[in-house]
């Protein structure tokens, strides 16, 4: 399945993604125990639990399928900021602090205080990603670099990479993703591409650019297909591995019918997306 944010709430979409979401987790919604509104982030754990951050920090895990109350809720502390957040393979929760400059390690979904702080050569950190040895991939907007950093992840980058897309003038970045053999994926909503860069890293990497109207959001499910969200034409197109040439259109957003008791049009997508 594939889940999605718009707006104040996150939508569940399974397949084959015909009509109106399976079910939907927001600001009012019976699955939600939230006061107020604002998903910021949201990730899948390997057995399907789907864990969202709300109102800047409040993480709250919901079992399949996703239509009851949420199993667990915790509130976070010990960061300035909490823009997003990515789970390991063990279920560790990592959370970017943009104000703070550094990505917080939370060793259990029950734990309200960073067990870790990762600061090292993090420079305007916007995106998490890890590859299948848990290394950890941060997306710095403020130096135009990928950082790489094995566990415990407190240490010095193990590797530090260009972002290709620094050199494109006029690059609108935004999406990222790394597959298990550490590929690293980044949208370029500007240009209408995604771009792969797999190790060593060196050169300008492989370019996607068909099937894509203004990309925003990346994911990656177990088996390497590679979802994007278009934010140009409120679709979510899959492309398969190991070229990404062959693509669909796995669906279109439609209306969401959201929490707040109104229809929110397809077009307030705003690129989160996490599949499974």
């Amino acid at each position: 399945g594939v889940t999605a944010i718009f707006g104040n709430s996150v939508s569940v979409y399974k397949t084959p993604f015909i009509g109106a979401p399976a079910s939907i987790i927001g600001c009012g919604a019976s699955a939600s125990t939230i006061t107020g509104c604002g998903p910021s982030a949201l990730a899948l754990d390997a057995g399907g639990n789907l864990f969202t951050l709300w109102n800047g920090a409040q993480l709250e895990e919901h079992l399949p399928p996703y239509n009851g109350n949420a199993a667990l809720v915790t509130p976070l502390t010990g960061l300035h900021s909490y823009a997003s957040m990515a789970l390991n393979a063990i279920g560790e929760v990592f959370v970017v602090d943009s104000v703070g400059n550094e990505v917080g390690e939370y060793v259990s979904p029950t734990n309200s205080a960073p067990t870790a702080i990762v600061t090292s050569n993090i420079n305007g950190p916007s995106r998490l990603g890890f590859d299948g040895a848990r290394n950890l991939f941060v997306m710095n907007g403020g130096n135009g670099t990928f950082t790489e950093y094995a566990s415990p992840y407190t240490a010095a980058p193990v590797k530090t990479i260009a972002n290709p897309l620094n050199r494109v003038r006029g690059a609108g970045i935004s999406g990222f993703a790394v597959d298990a053999a550490g590929d690293i994926f980044v949208a370029n909503s500007s240009g209408n591409t995604v771009t792969e860069i797999a190790p060593p890293y060196v050169g300008p990497g492989r370019t996607i650019a068909v099937g894509l109207q203004t990309p925003i959001g990346l994911a990656l499910d177990a088996n390497g297909y590679l979802f994007v969200v278009n934010s140009g034409n409120s679709t979510v197109t899959e492309y398969a591995p190991p070229l990404y040439w062959v693509h669909q259109t796995v669906f279109t957003f439609q209306q969401c019918f959201c929490s707040y008791g109104g229809i929110m049009p397809s077009n307030y997508l705003n690129g989160l997306i996490a599949v499974h």
